[in-house]
């Protein structure tokens, strides 16, 4: 049996928001470099936004968190 090796997805940063006011989930954004559409997400904790996932477009991706906004209580 042949082993087949499948290419990494491609990554696609995120910018990242935390919780602020009344909003306690971390919210997110990202461009898909497959089709270049962007997408909207949201998640309960900063961890969670890294990682292999499908986008709403079809294209599977590796989401990064590459800038992350926080509030001013975080300074």
């Amino acid at each position: 049996m042949s082993s087949v090796r499948r290419p990494k997805p491609p990554i696609a940063p995120a910018s990242v928001f935390a919780p602020d006011g009344r909003r306690r989930w971390w919210h997110y954004t990202y461009r898909c470099s497959a089709c270049g559409s962007y997408h909207f997400a949201r998640t309960r904790t900063l961890e969670n936004v890294v990682g292999v996932r499908r986008a709403p477009c079809g294209h599977v991706l590796s989401v990064l968190a590459a800038r992350v906004y926080t509030g001013p209580e975080a300074s």
